[in-house]
């Protein structure tokens, strides 16, 4: 009898609720017409259909009945997503499983936990969901190099206890402004498809999940996407920037914190804060008091340089921020713009706080967004901003998540230098880092698997014009 701890990742059901330890031909007869019900005709080839839903004694393994086998995961990801696979996916699932099952053929151990039934049929269909995968180099885009896949699942299966941390953005919509309201589904999906991975490898884990969000700071306002703060402050509304980012980063806390009574997972959301002014001190301890001031050329020249060998914590940075000047420079003219602000904004903002104590507030996050002077300083932050964080993985001994909306390749490469530091003898995809679905134009009222997006979430504007 093979069981599976349900947690929904697709529309609400009635019939099974987040948590349930449910027998999969149970599942099926529960849910199974609830879902079948929202598909159109002819979109389901790859799923069972009718009552005679059951499980062999070896199903579990993929190579003993590959069409059986993809049948049933096909299933499986319709009933706890309500998405169904196509063809190129099943046959995709199929070489990554085959993949998973050769990495750990050498270990005994680790082998008899992804061969179990509680794997294959329970964590392994929330991988399949929540990520998507390729053969070739770095992860980015929405895509992750299957060795990193299979270093997270060594992790977690390893582990009697470890912490997970993402990084998430402000809850924006999709113009340039902050969400009115905070999209609850999204962040119990998020929430979601970590129980569903953790919950059904080990009954006996005890997971934090940790995630760090900007609140209503000088360094939460200054972390917001910078078209955002631009907007704000031509209006003279800095001050409501700053009360709805908190309010958000405090409603979010609450509604996290209690989601994880009920779970094997202890949820936390910290201030983005602390990690900031690490990133700050780490830039000026390594470039100088001036490093927001650095000159154009500096990286480039210096970057061509460096071998990719045995390169100490300032070029690692170096190389990666050469590296993301590219993707950094579509964010220079919201700051060059306000290289010096105009004295008009700056009063013009403060006529409009009504709490006195605000005033310091809005003045200094103002002062730090003109701050950024350069592509290069600006390339320099962001890079030291995800080195620090693959730093800190590694020191906590955590795996990471991505669900924040952007997803460069810089970003990669930056977690995946600070994880690694200078051991040259390790492959640079063998980093625990995992990034979730996310494509262009999302469909997450659709059924195509390939149509789905687990990051920008919130984007509620953005989501109703899609289904209109």
């Amino acid at each position: 009898m093979v069981k599976l701890k349900f947690f929904n990742l697709g529309e609400e059901l009635d019939s099974v609720k987040d948590g349930e330890r449910i027998e999969l031909k149970k599942l099926f007869q529960k849910c199974g017409r609830e879902r079948l019900s929202k598909l159109k005709q002819g979109e389901s080839p790859q799923i069972f259909e009718n009552g005679n839903f059951s499980l062999e004694k070896h199903d579990h393994i993929c190579y003993k009945n590959p069409f059986r086998w993809q049948k049933i995961i096909s299933t499986i990801i319709f009933l706890v997503s309500g998405c169904v696979p196509d063809k190129l996916d099943l046959k995709s699932f199929y070489k990554i499983t085959l993949r998973i099952r050769k990495n750990f053929k050498n270990s005994p151990k680790n082998l008899s936990i992804i061969d179990s039934p509680s794997f294959v049929f329970g964590a392994l269909p929330y991988f399949l969901i929540a990520f998507d995968f390729t053969d070739k180099g770095w992860s980015y885009n929405g895509k992750n190099n299957i060795e990193n896949l299979l270093f997270f699942i060594k992790k977690t299966i390893s582990k009697e206890n470890f912490s997970i941390s993402t990084y998430l953005c402000a809850h924006r919509e999709h113009e340039p402004v902050l969400s009115k309201d905070i999209d609850y589904k999204g962040l119990k999906k998020m929430v979601n498809i970590v129980s569903g991975i953790v919950e059904n490898i080990s009954k006996k884990k005890k997971i934090r999940f940790e995630l760090v969000q900007p609140d209503g700071s000088v360094f939460g306002l200054n972390a917001v996407f910078p078209e955002i703060f631009f907007n704000y402050l031509e209006k003279g509304r800095i001050v409501d920037l700053a009360i709805t980012l908190q309010e958000h980063h405090r409603v979010c806390k609450r509604y996290l914190e209690g989601l994880s009574k009920s779970r094997s997972l202890k949820i936390r959301l910290f201030s983005v804060d602390q990690h900031i002014q690490n990133v700050r001190k780490s830039a000026r301890k390594i470039f100088g008091r001036n490093w927001k001031d650095i000159d154009e050329g500096l990286l480039t020249s210096r970057a061509d340089l460096l071998e990719d060998i045995n390169l100490n914590d300032r070029d690692l940075v170096i190389k990666v921020s050469n590296f993301a000047l590219k993707d950094i420079k579509r964010l220079m003219p919201y700051y060059s713009s306000y290289k010096n602000i105009p004295n008009r904004l700056v009063v013009e903002n403060l006529k409009n706080i009504k709490d006195p104590r605000k005033k310091s507030l809005v003045v200094n996050s103002i002062n730090k967004f003109s701050e950024i002077r350069t592509s290069e300083s600006k390339a320099i932050y962001e890079t030291f901003f995800y080195f620090l964080l693959g730093k800190i993985m590694r020191k906590k001994n955590q795996v990471m998540i991505g669900f924040e909306r952007d997803h460069d390749l810089f970003q990669t490469m930056a977690i995946s230098r600070g994880y690694l530091g200078n051991k040259t003898n390790t492959n640079k995809n063998q980093v625990p880092l995992l990034y979730a679905r996310r494509v262009n134009f999302a469909d997450n009222n659709g059924c195509a698997l390939r149509k789905i997006s687990f990051r920008q979430f919130w984007r509620l504007s953005e989501r109703n014009m899609i289904s209109k």
